[in-house]
C-alpha cells in the first residue's frame, strides 16, 4: 500500500503484521465478535489496518469521517 500524501509504503507482509498486532491489542482489551468499533479518521493506512483487525475478530465497523457535520457524527454514534 502507498499513502499518497507522504509516499509511505507498506508491503503486504507489513500490513498483515500490523493487522495482527492491532487485532491482538483489541482482543486483549475485551473486543470480540459482534462488538462495534467506530473509526474517526481520514483515509490513512492506519484506517485500513484498524478496519481489517476488527474484521479479523468478527467485529463490526462504523465509520465517522472527520468531514461529517456534528449532526452526522452524533447520528453515527447512536447506531
Amino acid at each position: 500500500m502507498i499513502e499518497g500524501l507522504t509516499d509511505r509504503v507498506a508491503t503486504y507482509g507489513e500490513l498483515a503484521d500490523s493487522i495482527s498486532r492491532v487485532a491482538c491489542s483489541l482482543a486483549a482489551r475485551g473486543f470480540s465478535k459482534g462488538d462495534v468499533l467506530g473509526i474517526y479518521s481520514p483515509n490513512l493506512p492506519e484506517y485500513a489496518i484498524a478496519f481489517h483487525a476488527v474484521a479479523t475478530l468478527g467485529g463490526v465497523i462504523t465509520t465517522v469521517n472527520p468531514s461529517y457535520t456534528a449532526s452526522d457524527r452524533s447520528n453515527r454514534c447512536l447506531v
